[in-house]
Protein backbone atom coordinates (compact mmCIF):
# COMPACT_ATOMS: atom_id res chain seq x y z
CA UNK A 1 0.00 0.00 0.00
CA UNK A 2 1.23 3.48 -0.83
CA UNK A 3 0.68 6.33 1.65
CA UNK A 4 -0.45 9.74 0.48
CA UNK A 5 1.67 12.60 1.82
CA UNK A 6 0.64 16.23 1.85
CA UNK A 7 3.37 18.72 1.26
CA UNK A 8 2.95 22.29 2.31
CA UNK A 9 3.22 24.50 5.34
CA UNK A 10 1.32 24.66 8.65
CA UNK A 11 -1.41 27.25 9.02
CA UNK A 12 -0.13 30.55 10.36
CA UNK A 13 -2.12 32.46 12.96
CA UNK A 14 -1.38 36.14 12.54
CA UNK A 15 -3.37 36.81 15.73
CA UNK A 16 -4.87 34.75 18.54
CA UNK A 17 -8.39 36.06 17.95
CA UNK A 18 -10.77 33.14 18.41
CA UNK A 19 -8.18 31.13 20.33
CA UNK A 20 -7.59 30.83 24.06
CA UNK A 21 -4.04 30.26 25.31
CA UNK A 22 -3.68 28.34 28.56
CA UNK A 23 -1.53 25.68 30.20
CA UNK A 24 -1.99 22.39 31.98
CA UNK A 25 0.45 20.56 34.21
CA UNK A 26 1.22 16.86 34.25
CA UNK A 27 3.48 16.03 37.18
CA UNK A 28 6.34 18.55 36.87
CA UNK A 29 5.88 19.20 33.11
CA UNK A 30 4.02 22.26 31.84
CA UNK A 31 2.16 22.09 28.49
CA UNK A 32 1.18 25.23 26.55
CA UNK A 33 -2.18 24.91 24.79
CA UNK A 34 -4.28 26.80 22.25
CA UNK A 35 -8.03 26.11 22.29
CA UNK A 36 -10.11 27.20 19.28
CA UNK A 37 -13.74 28.30 19.26
CA UNK A 38 -14.82 24.70 18.57
CA UNK A 39 -12.88 23.57 21.68
CA UNK A 40 -10.24 21.83 19.61
CA UNK A 41 -7.02 21.41 21.59
CA UNK A 42 -3.62 22.24 20.07
CA UNK A 43 -0.53 21.45 22.20
CA UNK A 44 2.84 23.22 21.89
CA UNK A 45 5.38 20.96 20.22
CA UNK A 46 8.14 22.41 22.40
CA UNK A 47 6.20 21.41 25.53
CA UNK A 48 5.85 17.91 24.10
CA UNK A 49 9.61 17.70 23.47
CA UNK A 50 10.32 18.81 27.04
CA UNK A 51 8.20 15.87 28.20
CA UNK A 52 9.27 13.37 25.54
CA UNK A 53 12.74 14.02 24.03
CA UNK A 54 12.03 11.63 21.13
CA UNK A 55 9.13 13.76 19.88
CA UNK A 56 9.88 14.81 16.26
CA UNK A 57 11.21 18.27 15.47
CA UNK A 58 8.98 20.93 13.91
CA UNK A 59 10.81 20.59 10.61
CA UNK A 60 9.95 16.88 10.44
CA UNK A 61 6.31 17.49 11.40
CA UNK A 62 5.65 20.26 8.86
CA UNK A 63 5.16 17.97 5.86
CA UNK A 64 3.06 15.06 7.14
CA UNK A 65 1.17 17.07 9.77
CA UNK A 66 0.81 20.40 7.97
CA UNK A 67 -3.02 20.31 8.10
CA UNK A 68 -3.15 19.55 11.82
CA UNK A 69 -0.38 21.97 12.78
CA UNK A 70 -0.52 25.67 13.64
CA UNK A 71 2.15 28.32 13.82
CA UNK A 72 1.21 31.13 16.23
CA UNK A 73 3.03 34.10 14.76
CA UNK A 74 2.37 36.18 17.86
CA UNK A 75 3.93 33.54 20.13
CA UNK A 76 6.42 32.15 17.62
CA UNK A 77 5.40 28.65 18.64
CA UNK A 78 4.18 25.57 16.74
CA UNK A 79 1.08 23.73 18.00
CA UNK A 80 -0.19 20.26 17.01
CA UNK A 81 -3.79 19.07 17.13
CA UNK A 82 -4.42 16.65 19.99
CA UNK A 83 -5.36 13.69 17.77
CA UNK A 84 -2.07 13.95 15.88
CA UNK A 85 -0.28 14.28 19.20
CA UNK A 86 -1.79 11.00 20.33
CA UNK A 87 -0.79 9.32 17.08
CA UNK A 88 2.84 10.44 17.34
CA UNK A 89 3.11 9.54 21.03
CA UNK A 90 1.58 6.10 20.52
CA UNK A 91 4.26 5.37 17.94
CA UNK A 92 6.86 5.55 20.73
CA UNK A 93 6.49 1.90 21.62
CA UNK A 94 9.95 1.18 20.18
CA UNK A 95 11.43 3.65 22.70
CA UNK A 96 10.96 1.32 25.64
CA UNK A 97 12.46 3.56 28.35
CA UNK A 98 9.68 6.09 27.62
CA UNK A 99 6.83 3.73 26.82
CA UNK A 100 5.39 3.50 30.33
CA UNK A 101 5.57 7.24 30.95
CA UNK A 102 3.97 8.09 27.59
CA UNK A 103 1.09 5.66 28.12
CA UNK A 104 0.46 7.07 31.60
CA UNK A 105 0.42 10.59 30.15
CA UNK A 106 -2.03 9.65 27.38
CA UNK A 107 -4.36 8.04 29.89
CA UNK A 108 -4.15 11.09 32.17
CA UNK A 109 -4.64 13.49 29.24
CA UNK A 110 -7.74 11.66 28.01
CA UNK A 111 -9.29 11.73 31.48
CA UNK A 112 -8.42 15.29 32.49
CA UNK A 113 -8.14 17.35 29.28
CA UNK A 114 -9.64 15.60 26.25
CA UNK A 115 -12.78 14.49 28.11
CA UNK A 116 -13.40 18.07 29.27
CA UNK A 117 -13.09 19.34 25.69
CA UNK A 118 -15.52 16.64 24.50
CA UNK A 119 -18.07 17.73 27.11
CA UNK A 120 -17.66 21.37 26.02
CA UNK A 121 -18.30 20.39 22.41
CA UNK A 122 -21.31 18.33 23.42
CA UNK A 123 -22.78 21.13 25.51
CA UNK A 124 -22.22 23.62 22.69
CA UNK A 125 -23.57 21.15 20.12
CA UNK A 126 -20.53 21.84 17.98
CA UNK A 127 -18.94 19.33 15.63
CA UNK A 128 -15.89 17.44 16.73
CA UNK A 129 -12.70 18.71 15.07
CA UNK A 130 -11.53 16.40 12.27
CA UNK A 131 -9.36 13.51 13.35
CA UNK A 132 -6.02 13.08 11.62
CA UNK A 133 -4.83 9.56 11.18
CA UNK A 134 -1.27 8.56 11.80
CA UNK A 135 0.51 6.21 9.44
CA UNK A 136 4.27 5.69 9.23
CA UNK A 137 5.92 6.13 5.87
CA UNK A 138 6.96 2.87 4.22
CA UNK A 139 10.21 4.55 3.20
CA UNK A 140 11.07 6.20 6.50
CA UNK A 141 11.53 5.29 10.15
CA UNK A 142 10.53 8.80 11.21
CA UNK A 143 7.78 8.58 13.80
CA UNK A 144 6.67 12.09 12.96
CA UNK A 145 5.07 11.28 9.58
CA UNK A 146 1.31 11.48 9.69
CA UNK A 147 -1.36 10.79 7.06
CA UNK A 148 -3.67 13.79 7.18
CA UNK A 149 -6.51 13.82 4.61
CA UNK A 150 -8.81 16.30 6.35
CA UNK A 151 -9.44 19.83 5.19
CA UNK A 152 -9.24 23.01 7.23
CA UNK A 153 -11.36 26.09 6.59
CA UNK A 154 -8.70 28.51 7.80
CA UNK A 155 -7.18 30.64 5.07
CA UNK A 156 -3.44 30.25 4.53
CA UNK A 157 -1.31 33.41 4.25
CA UNK A 158 0.80 33.86 1.13
CA UNK A 159 4.08 34.55 2.87
CA UNK A 160 6.50 31.76 3.66
CA UNK A 161 7.23 30.92 7.29
CA UNK A 162 10.80 31.92 6.80
CA UNK A 163 9.57 35.47 6.23
CA UNK A 164 7.68 35.65 9.50
CA UNK A 165 8.63 38.83 11.33
CA UNK A 166 10.77 38.36 14.40
CA UNK A 167 10.49 41.91 15.63
CA UNK A 168 9.00 40.64 18.91
CA UNK A 169 10.84 38.22 21.16
CA UNK A 170 8.83 35.63 23.02
CA UNK A 171 9.51 34.10 26.42
CA UNK A 172 9.39 30.33 26.80
CA UNK A 173 5.95 30.57 28.45
CA UNK A 174 4.56 32.25 25.30
CA UNK A 175 4.31 35.80 26.65
CA UNK A 176 5.62 38.66 24.54
CA UNK A 177 8.94 40.01 25.71
CA UNK A 178 8.76 43.82 25.98
CA UNK A 179 11.07 45.79 23.73
CA UNK A 180 13.86 47.40 25.71
CA UNK A 181 17.44 48.52 25.40
CA UNK A 182 20.68 48.65 27.32
CA UNK A 183 21.17 47.27 30.80
CA UNK A 184 17.49 46.39 31.17
CA UNK A 185 17.64 44.22 28.06
CA UNK A 186 20.75 42.45 29.34
CA UNK A 187 19.10 41.91 32.72
CA UNK A 188 15.90 40.51 31.20
CA UNK A 189 17.91 38.27 28.89
CA UNK A 190 19.88 36.95 31.87
CA UNK A 191 16.65 36.33 33.76
CA UNK A 192 15.28 34.42 30.78
CA UNK A 193 18.39 32.24 30.54
CA UNK A 194 18.37 31.60 34.27
CA UNK A 195 14.67 30.68 34.20
CA UNK A 196 15.29 28.16 31.45
CA UNK A 197 18.19 26.57 33.29
CA UNK A 198 16.23 26.56 36.53
CA UNK A 199 13.28 24.77 34.92
CA UNK A 200 15.59 22.17 33.40
CA UNK A 201 17.33 21.67 36.72
CA UNK A 202 14.28 21.15 38.92
CA UNK A 203 12.60 18.95 36.29
CA UNK A 204 15.62 16.62 36.18
CA UNK A 205 16.56 17.25 32.53
CA UNK A 206 20.29 17.47 33.29
CA UNK A 207 22.46 14.40 33.77
CA UNK A 208 23.10 13.09 37.26
CA UNK A 209 26.67 14.44 37.48
CA UNK A 210 25.65 17.87 36.12
CA UNK A 211 22.75 17.98 38.59
CA UNK A 212 25.14 17.13 41.41
CA UNK A 213 27.60 19.88 40.46
CA UNK A 214 24.86 22.49 40.05
CA UNK A 215 23.40 21.32 43.36
CA UNK A 216 26.74 21.91 45.05
CA UNK A 217 26.61 25.51 43.81
CA UNK A 218 23.01 25.78 44.97
CA UNK A 219 23.91 24.62 48.49
CA UNK A 220 26.56 27.34 48.70
CA UNK A 221 23.98 30.12 48.28
CA UNK A 222 23.12 30.43 52.02
CA UNK A 223 26.79 30.83 52.91
CA UNK A 224 27.37 33.47 50.23
CA UNK A 225 24.35 35.43 51.45
CA UNK A 226 25.61 35.28 55.04
CA UNK A 227 29.11 36.41 54.02
CA UNK A 228 27.72 39.31 51.97
CA UNK A 229 25.17 40.60 54.49
CA UNK A 230 27.12 39.92 57.70
CA UNK A 231 30.82 40.61 56.93
CA UNK A 232 33.47 39.76 59.49
CA UNK A 233 34.10 43.42 60.31
CA UNK A 234 30.43 44.18 61.05
CA UNK A 235 29.83 45.61 64.53
CA UNK A 236 27.38 43.04 65.87
CA UNK A 237 26.76 44.97 69.08
CA UNK A 238 24.88 47.60 67.07
CA UNK A 239 23.69 45.37 64.20
CA UNK A 240 22.55 42.33 66.13
CA UNK A 241 19.04 42.49 64.66
CA UNK A 242 20.53 42.12 61.19
CA UNK A 243 22.43 39.04 62.36
CA UNK A 244 19.27 37.51 63.81
CA UNK A 245 17.19 38.07 60.67
CA UNK A 246 19.93 36.99 58.26
CA UNK A 247 20.52 33.89 60.38
CA UNK A 248 16.83 32.98 60.23
CA UNK A 249 16.64 33.62 56.47
CA UNK A 250 19.81 31.61 55.81
CA UNK A 251 18.42 28.73 57.89
CA UNK A 252 15.23 28.78 55.81
CA UNK A 253 17.21 29.02 52.56
CA UNK A 254 19.34 26.05 53.60
CA UNK A 255 16.16 23.95 53.90
CA UNK A 256 14.74 25.25 50.58
CA UNK A 257 18.00 24.71 48.68
CA UNK A 258 18.33 21.27 50.22
CA UNK A 259 14.79 20.31 49.18
CA UNK A 260 15.29 21.60 45.61
CA UNK A 261 18.65 19.81 45.36
CA UNK A 262 17.19 16.50 46.55
CA UNK A 263 14.15 16.76 44.25
CA UNK A 264 16.30 17.60 41.21
CA UNK A 265 18.73 14.79 41.99
CA UNK A 266 15.98 12.17 42.34
CA UNK A 267 14.25 13.36 39.16
CA UNK A 268 17.53 13.34 37.25
CA UNK A 269 18.26 9.81 38.45
CA UNK A 270 14.79 8.63 37.44
CA UNK A 271 14.86 10.42 34.08
CA UNK A 272 18.30 8.96 33.37
CA UNK A 273 16.96 5.48 34.00
CA UNK A 274 14.04 6.13 31.63
CA UNK A 275 16.15 7.72 28.86
CA UNK A 276 18.58 4.91 28.29
CA UNK A 277 19.10 1.22 28.69
CA UNK A 278 21.87 0.99 31.27
CA UNK A 279 24.06 -1.92 32.13
CA UNK A 280 23.90 -3.33 35.63
CA UNK A 281 27.28 -1.79 36.47
CA UNK A 282 26.17 1.66 35.25
CA UNK A 283 22.98 1.50 37.29
CA UNK A 284 24.92 0.47 40.38
CA UNK A 285 27.33 3.38 39.84
CA UNK A 286 24.44 5.85 39.47
CA UNK A 287 22.73 4.44 42.56
CA UNK A 288 25.96 4.64 44.56
CA UNK A 289 26.44 8.28 43.50
CA UNK A 290 22.86 9.04 44.50
CA UNK A 291 23.28 7.48 47.95
CA UNK A 292 26.42 9.53 48.55
CA UNK A 293 24.94 12.80 47.25
CA UNK A 294 21.54 12.74 48.98
CA UNK A 295 22.88 13.45 52.55
CA UNK A 296 24.73 16.62 51.44
CA UNK A 297 21.74 18.94 52.13
CA UNK A 298 21.52 17.59 55.69
CA UNK A 299 25.13 18.56 56.38
CA UNK A 300 24.46 21.97 54.85
CA UNK A 301 21.38 22.51 57.03
CA UNK A 302 23.32 21.43 60.13
CA UNK A 303 26.10 23.87 59.24
CA UNK A 304 23.68 26.81 59.12
CA UNK A 305 21.58 25.86 62.13
CA UNK A 306 22.42 28.14 65.06
CA UNK A 307 19.80 27.13 67.63
CA UNK A 308 20.84 29.87 70.06
CA UNK A 309 20.55 32.63 67.46
CA UNK A 310 17.26 31.22 66.15
CA UNK A 311 15.98 31.25 69.73
CA UNK A 312 16.97 34.91 70.10
CA UNK A 313 15.31 35.71 66.76
CA UNK A 314 12.07 34.04 67.80
CA UNK A 315 12.18 35.81 71.18
CA UNK A 316 12.61 39.10 69.33
CA UNK A 317 9.60 38.27 67.14
CA UNK A 318 7.52 37.61 70.26
CA UNK A 319 8.87 40.75 71.95
CA UNK A 320 10.58 38.74 74.71
CA UNK A 321 14.20 39.39 73.74
CA UNK A 322 16.04 41.29 76.46
CA UNK A 323 19.76 42.17 76.54
CA UNK A 324 21.46 42.67 79.90
CA UNK A 325 19.61 45.08 82.18
CA UNK A 326 21.46 48.34 82.88
CA UNK A 327 20.32 50.65 85.69
CA UNK A 328 21.85 53.93 86.86
CA UNK A 329 21.20 54.05 90.64
CA UNK A 330 22.14 57.41 92.22
CA UNK A 331 21.16 56.08 95.65
CA UNK A 332 23.80 53.34 95.46
CA UNK A 333 26.12 55.66 93.60
CA UNK A 334 26.82 53.28 90.75
CA UNK A 335 25.61 51.81 87.47
CA UNK A 336 24.42 48.19 87.73
CA UNK A 337 24.64 45.69 84.84
CA UNK A 338 22.66 42.54 85.52
CA UNK A 339 21.91 39.53 83.30
CA UNK A 340 23.32 37.62 80.35
CA UNK A 341 25.50 39.60 77.94
CA UNK A 342 23.32 39.05 74.88
CA UNK A 343 23.70 40.94 71.63
CA UNK A 344 22.65 44.55 72.22
CA UNK A 345 23.85 44.76 75.83
CA UNK A 346 26.68 47.16 74.94
CA UNK A 347 24.24 49.52 73.20
CA UNK A 348 22.06 49.53 76.31
CA UNK A 349 25.02 50.43 78.53
CA UNK A 350 26.19 53.10 76.08
CA UNK A 351 22.77 54.79 76.15
CA UNK A 352 22.90 54.93 79.96
CA UNK A 353 26.45 56.28 80.07
CA UNK A 354 25.59 59.09 77.65
CA UNK A 355 22.98 60.34 80.14
CA UNK A 356 24.93 59.77 83.39
CA UNK A 357 28.19 61.64 83.95
CA UNK A 358 28.27 61.63 87.76
CA UNK A 359 28.51 57.87 88.37
CA UNK A 360 32.00 56.34 88.09
CA UNK A 361 31.49 52.85 89.51
CA UNK A 362 30.02 49.96 87.51
CA UNK A 363 28.71 46.86 89.25
CA UNK A 364 28.37 43.82 87.00
CA UNK A 365 26.60 40.57 87.85
CA UNK A 366 26.40 38.23 84.88
CA UNK A 367 26.83 34.54 83.98
CA UNK A 368 28.55 35.64 80.75
CA UNK A 369 27.38 35.68 77.18
CA UNK A 370 28.80 36.54 73.77
CA UNK A 371 32.55 37.16 73.62
CA UNK A 372 32.02 40.09 71.25
CA UNK A 373 29.60 41.74 73.69
CA UNK A 374 31.99 41.30 76.62
CA UNK A 375 34.90 42.82 74.68
CA UNK A 376 32.86 45.75 73.32
CA UNK A 377 31.44 46.49 76.75
CA UNK A 378 34.95 46.38 78.20
CA UNK A 379 36.10 48.95 75.61
CA UNK A 380 33.20 51.20 76.63
CA UNK A 381 34.01 50.94 80.36
CA UNK A 382 37.67 51.65 79.64
CA UNK A 383 36.79 54.68 77.51
CA UNK A 384 34.68 56.19 80.32
CA UNK A 385 37.42 55.32 82.89
CA UNK A 386 35.02 53.58 85.26
CA UNK A 387 35.83 51.51 88.33
CA UNK A 388 34.31 48.00 88.46
CA UNK A 389 33.03 45.64 91.14
CA UNK A 390 31.16 42.35 91.45
CA UNK A 391 29.37 41.11 94.56
CA UNK A 392 27.74 37.88 93.42
CA UNK A 393 28.78 36.13 90.21
CA UNK A 394 30.82 37.26 87.21
CA UNK A 395 31.77 34.50 84.77
CA UNK A 396 32.94 33.95 81.22
CA UNK A 397 32.60 37.10 79.07
CA UNK A 398 31.66 39.11 82.17
CA UNK A 399 35.30 38.91 83.34
CA UNK A 400 36.40 41.13 80.44
CA UNK A 401 34.32 44.00 81.84
CA UNK A 402 35.49 43.45 85.41
CA UNK A 403 39.14 43.38 84.32
CA UNK A 404 39.21 46.83 82.63
CA UNK A 405 38.15 49.02 85.56
CA UNK A 406 40.52 51.69 86.82
CA UNK A 407 40.02 50.10 90.22
CA UNK A 408 38.73 46.53 90.25
CA UNK A 409 36.97 45.44 93.43
CA UNK A 410 35.89 42.00 94.63
CA UNK A 411 32.93 41.69 96.98
CA UNK A 412 33.34 39.36 99.97
CA UNK A 413 31.04 36.71 98.41
CA UNK A 414 31.95 37.32 94.79
CA UNK A 415 32.50 34.31 92.53
CA UNK A 416 34.51 34.93 89.36
CA UNK A 417 34.68 32.10 86.81
CA UNK A 418 36.88 31.51 83.77
CA UNK A 419 36.89 29.14 80.80
CA UNK A 420 37.68 29.06 77.10
CA UNK A 421 35.29 30.17 74.37
CA UNK A 422 33.03 27.77 72.51
CA UNK A 423 29.54 27.07 71.24
CA UNK A 424 26.46 25.89 73.08
CA UNK A 425 25.87 22.18 72.45
CA UNK A 426 29.48 21.47 71.41
CA UNK A 427 31.20 19.32 74.02
CA UNK A 428 34.63 18.77 72.51
CA UNK A 429 37.93 19.92 73.97
CA UNK A 430 40.05 20.85 70.97
CA UNK A 431 42.46 23.19 72.75
CA UNK A 432 42.74 26.93 72.27
CA UNK A 433 40.89 28.54 69.38
CA UNK A 434 41.78 31.81 67.66
CA UNK A 435 39.29 33.53 69.97
CA UNK A 436 41.05 32.09 73.04
CA UNK A 437 44.38 33.53 71.89
CA UNK A 438 42.67 36.88 71.50
CA UNK A 439 41.24 36.59 75.03
CA UNK A 440 44.71 35.75 76.38
CA UNK A 441 46.10 38.91 74.72
CA UNK A 442 43.27 40.90 76.29
CA UNK A 443 44.07 39.67 79.82
CA UNK A 444 47.79 40.16 79.19
CA UNK A 445 47.26 43.74 77.99
CA UNK A 446 45.33 44.55 81.16
CA UNK A 447 48.01 43.41 83.61
CA UNK A 448 47.37 39.71 84.23
CA UNK A 449 50.41 37.44 84.56
CA UNK A 450 51.03 34.41 82.32
CA UNK A 451 50.45 31.79 84.99
CA UNK A 452 47.01 33.20 85.78
CA UNK A 453 46.09 33.44 82.08
CA UNK A 454 47.05 29.80 81.51
CA UNK A 455 44.93 28.73 84.47
CA UNK A 456 42.00 30.94 83.41
CA UNK A 457 41.90 29.41 79.92
CA UNK A 458 42.60 25.85 80.95
CA UNK A 459 38.99 24.69 81.23
CA UNK A 460 36.86 24.15 78.07
CA UNK A 461 33.61 25.99 77.51
CA UNK A 462 31.43 23.37 79.22
CA UNK A 463 33.44 23.54 82.48
CA UNK A 464 34.52 26.51 84.61
CA UNK A 465 37.30 27.49 87.00
CA UNK A 466 36.23 29.60 89.98
CA UNK A 467 39.32 31.63 90.78
CA UNK A 468 40.31 32.28 94.43
CA UNK A 469 40.31 35.93 95.44
CA UNK A 470 43.98 35.75 96.43
CA UNK A 471 44.94 34.47 92.97
CA UNK A 472 43.09 37.27 91.21
CA UNK A 473 44.55 39.97 93.46
CA UNK A 474 48.11 38.69 93.19
CA UNK A 475 47.90 38.18 89.39
CA UNK A 476 46.68 41.73 88.76
CA UNK A 477 43.20 40.75 87.60
CA UNK A 478 41.66 42.63 90.53
CA UNK A 479 43.17 45.49 92.56
CA UNK A 480 41.34 45.53 95.93
CA UNK A 481 38.75 43.75 98.00
CA UNK A 482 35.57 45.76 98.47
CA UNK A 483 36.52 46.56 102.08
CA UNK A 484 39.35 48.75 100.70
CA UNK A 485 37.14 50.78 98.36
CA UNK A 486 37.42 54.51 97.79
CA UNK A 487 35.58 56.96 99.95
CA UNK A 488 32.14 57.69 98.55
CA UNK A 489 31.45 54.16 97.26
Amino acid sequence: MTNTWHSGKPDVLTSLEGYEAWQFKYRHWQFAVLEDEHHGIYISTQSLRNFYPEFPSDAKLKGPCCRSMLYAKELKTYYLLEHSVRAVLRSSSHHKPFQGEVLKFLEWYQRNVAAVAERKRANSRLPTPPRHQYAPSPNSDDSSQVNDDSNRTMSRPDEDLTDVSHSEEIWEDGSVKPKTNGARAIFLAAVGVFSGWWHKYISGQFGLMTTLLLGWLLLRIPGRIMAFTVPLDLDLTHNYLRLMWVGAIVFLLAWICGAVYSMALLRSYRAGSLRRQESTAARLASSFLLVIAIPLPLFNIYNWTDSEMLGYWWANIRGDYRPAEVIADPFLGRIVVHGELKLGSTSTLENVLKKQHDLHLLEIESPGGFVIEGLRMAELVERYRLDTVTFERCASACTFVLNVGQERYLGPNAKVGFHRSGYIGVYEDNGWSDTDFRIADFYRHHGCDEKFISEALKEPMFRIWWAPHEAMLSAGFATHPWSERKNGY
